[in-house]
């Protein structure tokens, strides 16, 4: 079980994910990206090697639909449909997918989030829309780390489905005393440099 340094160091290819963007790959490649309210969902299967990864900033795209045309990732419900689309075009079952779902925190200035949520928690939105979906397509995460008030940078390894999470600080203070865990373990390891003083989340 490698570690997020060891791949970076042997040379693994990193990709950052930008919002709006998605990526399926049958190629290793570490993919990272930053997550607020935004949320995203990692897809494997294991036979085949093939992996996914999406970056959405909104639940839906019903009052977008010429924007979903061009930027199906932007948005949970065509991002989802898109992926599992490209999954089938290549002959894969969608309930042999593993998929582990993150992000939708709610990153409210503080003063403001009381009065503010009852009104638009988009974070909680994105996350209720892309449980509903996988549910609907009889697909459970693995793994979630969800909602909250603090933001998320995840590493998404697309050979293994394995991913390392990173809270984000309000200060850099903070956020260089936090350290990655392992989603699927216990074990802490050194990582690379700019996981500095993390924790290893699988």
């Amino acid at each position: 079980m490698s570690s997020l340094k060891t791949l970076l160091d042997a040379g693994v290819p990193l990709w950052h994910l930008k919002i709006g963007e998605y990526l399926v790959t049958e190629e290793p490649i570490m993919v990272s990206t930053v997550l607020g309210s935004c949320v995203s969902v990692t897809f494997f299967h294991e036979p085949s090697q093939l992996a996914a990864i999406f970056h959405a900033m909104l639940p839906s795209q019903q009052l977008h639909r010429e924007a979903s045309l061009k930027e199906p990732g932007k948005f949970v419900d065509t991002a989802i449909a898109t992926i599992l689309g490209e999954f089938s075009a290549h002959g894969v079952r969608t309930v042999q997918i593993q998929t582990k779902l993150f992000g939708g925190a709610f990153t409210i200035d503080p003063d403001r989030k009381t009065a503010i949520r009852n009104i638009v928690d988009v974070g909680a939105k994105n996350v209720e829309i892309a449980r509903q979906l996988l549910e609907s397509h009889g697909l459970a995460p693995l793994k979630e780390n969800i909602l909250g008030q603090r933001g998320r940078k995840i590493f998404f390894y697309t050979a293994t489905g394995d991913v390392w999470l990173k809270y984000l600080s309000k200060t850099p203070i903070q956020d260089q005393a936090l350290a990655y865990r392992r989603i699927l373990g216990a074990a802490v390891n050194t990582l690379a440099p700019e996981a500095k003083d993390a924790k290893d989340l699988r």
